[in-house]
């Protein structure tokens, strides 16, 4: 579905700008007024934010082996793969998201849950293509370093939204 609402391709790259994500704004991690959540609500959460702990993990630690790698100046040939590895790793996350969100009795954690999913795939929209971009123009040092900021923010969104189901999560 995605096909149709995508502009026609052109043969010159979008400027650097286009490219990243548009700044999302944070979402709270609680707010004054919490209402527990329903027991099956409840039941979600704990299993959902056990799962995104060791996704969250495994993406931290798959985003240093990118990094090291593209900061070592390896060949597309060699840091590609880490970075298919850090985009599928940030999917899981982005499918428990959207999956919680759906799943999800009330209606502000459905809310909740899928803003913070939503700006996580957004942060992973801007990965994807700056792995492609640092690929495509290597060895490209502002390519390198877009790949780092893209990185950051990714890891940044991907603890953001980890840290929110752990605290919507009952204890």
């Amino acid at each position: 579905g995605t096909d149709r609402l995508q502009p026609p391709a052109t043969d010159r790259d979008p400027p650097e700008e286009a490219t990243g994500p548009r700044p999302q704004p944070e979402t709270p991690l609680l707010l004054e007024e919490e209402v527990p959540p329903s027991p099956e609500d409840a039941q979600l959460l704990q299993f959902y934010a056990g799962q995104c702990r060791t996704h969250c993990a495994t993406l931290l630690a798959a985003t240093e082996a990118l990094l090291a790698s593209a900061g070592a100046n390896q060949p597309p040939g060699v840091f590609v793969p880490h970075g298919r590895f850090v985009l599928v790793t940030a999917h899981k996350l982005v499918f428990v998201g959207d999956t919680l969100a759906r799943q999800a009795a009330s209606a502000p954690l459905r809310a909740r849950v899928g803003a913070a999913a939503g700006a996580l795939c957004q942060a992973l929209k801007g990965a994807v293509l700056s792995v492609k971009g640092a690929a495509l123009s290597y060895p490209s040092p502002p390519a390198a370093r877009l790949l780092r900021e893209r990185l950051a923010e990714l890891s940044r969104r991907a603890q953001g939204f980890t840290t929110l189901l752990s605290a919507l999560a009952p204890s």
